[in-house]
């Protein structure tokens, strides 16, 4: 007789469960800190630099004209969408984190009608097809499965929108290896995997 610990079941129930418990913690972490987040990200800053002159290069000007409709996945404070928004036009903008104290300092800086400051976690997020400008910097690799993540991403967005995102891969920040930083620090993706061609 198959014990109950080697059946699919047990497995995807204890998948489940440690998925619960990193995002669990990946919550208490920001929440706490939430408050020294802008002060402290001068790294965040300046990849955040980066994809803005990069998408600024890269978008047209009839997109610049064009009321878009943004979503940021892992938003933080609010600090990319913050900027894109004196830079583009926007009918709807969606500002997700998993974070809620994060989200309370985006409240802050962004006071506009049309925005909406979602507490969520964006892996069970499956509206991507309502957007077409979704940005994302140093978040994505929080997810529970980076691959199936993007993959989602790609498969339900609209043709022509626009997907900015940025995070470390496994090449990134060669230092923690020395720092016992526990649990919270999952793997990041490996760089080949993520230049995939179907990318």
């Amino acid at each position: 007789m198959q014990s109950i610990k080697d059946s699919k079941t047990y497995r995807e129930i204890s998948q489940i469960m440690n998925t619960d418990i990193f995002k669990k913690k990946i919550e208490y972490s920001f929440d706490k800190y939430a408050d020294k987040y802008d002060s402290r990200t001068f790294l965040q800053k300046e990849i955040m630099s980066v994809l803005l002159n990069f998408l600024d290069q890269e978008i047209s000007m009839t997109n610049k004209k064009k009321k878009n409709h943004l979503l940021d996945l892992g938003c933080g404070t609010g600090e990319l969408s913050n900027i894109l928004i004196k830079k583009l036009n926007f009918n709807k903008i969606h500002l997700l984190d998993l974070s809620s104290q994060m989200l309370n300092i985006a409240k802050k800086k962004i006071n506009k009608d049309n925005v909406l400051f979602d507490r969520n976690d964006f892996d069970s997020f499956c509206q991507f097809d309502d957007y077409d400008m979704i940005v994302s910097n140093m978040a994505l690799h929080w997810s529970a499965n980076f691959i199936v993540f993007i993959e989602r991403i790609l498969n339900q967005m609209r043709k022509n929108t626009i997907f900015i995102f940025s995070i470390p891969d496994n090449k990134s920040f060669s230092f923690l290896k020395k720092v016992k930083l526990g649990e919270l620090i999952n793997k990041f993706p490996e760089k080949e995997i993520i230049l995939k061609k179907n990318y």
